[in-house]
């Protein structure tokens, strides 16, 4: 909603609200990993020998698992199909978050605009997961996590006739809380983790642009970021897994409680962080320009919340820091008709922050230094009237520097998560307008492809997905206003079994991986009911 008070102020106002009920993702078990040291084979030595170990008395009773458990967990439920699985526990996500954001600006002279942007979101959600994909209860997953946040940004911007800035400050703080219940080996392990945060963030920052002619411009930036974090965690193993499978030393415990693994207290953190950006553009002609710039990046530190064994002070990790120099050129021909785009860059990164796993538990640490180089083209090309082609091409090359952490169990040669070498794709978009140009139909396809991914840091072999492309097309009908849109069509139409994510646990012995839709047609309605052309 927009309101206008005078011709020098406008005022927005806008409020949302999603109600998310979902099944768990598919997902399917790839492995499991019967040793002496996973939990698997903990599990399987009580099912099939019948002697408990100590540690396998269920906490809060005398039962042991010995009397309970008669079918041992193993490579029986590996389907051999992705989208075949035999979880039977109660897996999905259960959110409803809503938010609301207020704007405001303020034309202080014709050539000074003063903005205010606020905002608040509220989250209350139940996520679920079977991880043993099996019809036994061997490892069931449920996070609790409600929060809530709150920005309040600054902005004052002007310009004359060389000279276009802006500057302001920032504001960010959230508060919720976690709560983990983790069950691996059907009761072995009792992970209960409630974790409180309560994280704040301030920033100031500016930026100018000077025109030295028509055709040559450089830009500065600069901004300062201090980050207060803080931090409590009740984290425990109701049945002291590890204390009774390998009992440590009295000192080597947070507590004198044999059940609680993480420090009690409150633990504070503290970032400052000046980063800046430099760049300059340089116009050729009016149909082609190119550009240059620099640019510093920031992330912030934190903990590792849960443990895999009783720690005397919280893990943390440091923040991680970026430097990026990218080139490029941008390109207009034949009166719009063709445009191209090309940009080459390269990323410097230390104190890189990788998500490896450390027992049965996902840690970051700061495990390297590492660089990215890549080339990105971009061409839109209309060959004659209402077709268009579309096509893009990415080349990376990401690679580590050096491991600085010996336990990440990462090597120089791994593969970055989620990076492949190369990708592309293509569209085509042919519009057919329909009698007296009432409405439009659209004929759409596009195939889009990726060379190899790594699904982990630990580039885990049954984890890797080798190359592959997807081909989707739709036919959509829109009225000449705008403010209706039927669609028809398919995604992947080819049918294509695409790993996307997956996890690699040996502590616990199990390994799965989460695969993306098969080929599914839909149809839907859009309607814009504002009365506003889009």
């Amino acid at each position: 909603m927009s309101w206008f008070p005078s011709d020098k102020v406008r005022i927005s106002t806008t409020f949302d609200y999603v109600k998310i009920r979902q099944n768990q993702n598919a997902s399917t078990l790839l492995r499991t990993i019967d040793s002496p040291t996973s939990i698997v084979g903990a599990y399987n030595n009580v099912c099939i020998t019948g002697v408990p170990a100590p540690f396998c008395t269920l906490h809060g009773t005398n039962q042991s698992l010995a009397n309970e458990l008669a079918t041992p967990y193993d490579d029986r439920f590996v389907t051999g199909n992705p989208f075949t699985t035999y979880a039977t526990g109660d897996g999905g996500t259960r959110a409803d978050t809503w938010g609301a954001a207020l704007n405001m600006s303020f034309d202080l002279n014709d050539n000074v605009v003063l903005k205010s942007i606020s905002s608040y979101r509220n989250l209350q959600s139940v996520f679920g997961e079977d991880q043993d994909l099996s019809p036994i209860d061997f490892a069931q997953v449920t996070f609790r996590m409600p929060q809530e946040q709150f920005t309040q940004e600054l902005q004052l911007s002007g310009r004359t006739d060389n000279l276009k800035w802006i500057g302001g400050l920032y504001y960010f703080t959230e508060n919720g809380m976690v709560v983990d219940q983790v069950r691996p080996g059907a009761g072995i392990v009792q992970i209960y983790g409630p974790v409180d945060v309560d994280n704040q963030s301030f920033a100031g920052f500016g930026q100018a642009t000077f025109n030295f002619s028509d055709r040559w411009s450089a830009t500065a930036g600069l901004r300062y970021t201090a980050e207060n974090k803080e931090l409590s965690s009740g984290q425990s193993d109701l049945n002291s897994f590890v204390i009774q499978a390998v009992p440590p030393a009295a000192n080597d415990l947070p507590t004198a409680d044999p059940t609680l693994y993480f420090p009690p207290g409150r633990f504070k953190q503290d970032f400052g962080e000046l980063t800046f950006r430099l760049g300059t553009e340089y116009k050729i002609n009016k149909d082609l320009f190119t550009y240059f710039s620099f640019a510093q990046g920031f992330k912030s530190g934190g903990w590792t919340t849960r443990v895999t064994a009783p720690v005397k002070e919280a893990p943390t990790y440091e923040p991680e820091r970026a430097n990026t120099y990218e080139l490029g050129l941008k390109s207009e021909f034949n009166e719009g008709k063709v445009r191209l785009n090309a940009a080459a860059f390269y990323t410097d990164y230390n104190n890189l922050q990788v998500t490896v796993q450390q027992g049965i538990s996902p840690f970051v640490v700061n495990a390297a230094s590492a660089e990215i180089k890549g080339l990105e083209l971009d061409l839109q090309f209309i060959p004659v009237k209402n077709f268009l082609v579309t096509a893009n091409f990415g080349w990376l090359d990401a690679a580590y520097k050096e491991i600085t952490d010996e336990n990440a169990a990462i090597q120089e040669d791994f593969a970055f998560v989620n990076a492949p070498d190369m990708s592309g794709s293509l569209a085509l978009d042919l519009t057919t307008p329909l009698k007296n140009k009432h409405a439009n139909l659209v004929w759409h396809i596009d195939y889009a492809t990726k060379t190899e991914v790594a699904n982990n840091a630990e580039n885990t072999p049954l984890l890797i997905q080798p190359g592959y492309g997807l081909l989707n097309a739709f036919v959509s009908l829109e009225n000449a206003e705008k403010n209706w849109l039927l669609k028809t069509g398919f995604t992947n139409l080819t049918n294509k079994t695409v790993l996307v994510s997956g996890f690699d646990i040996p502590a616990v012995g199990i390994t799965y991986g989460t695969y993306a839709r098969p080929r599914e047609f839909y149809v839907s309605l859009s309607v814009n009911i504002t009365g506003e052309k889009k």
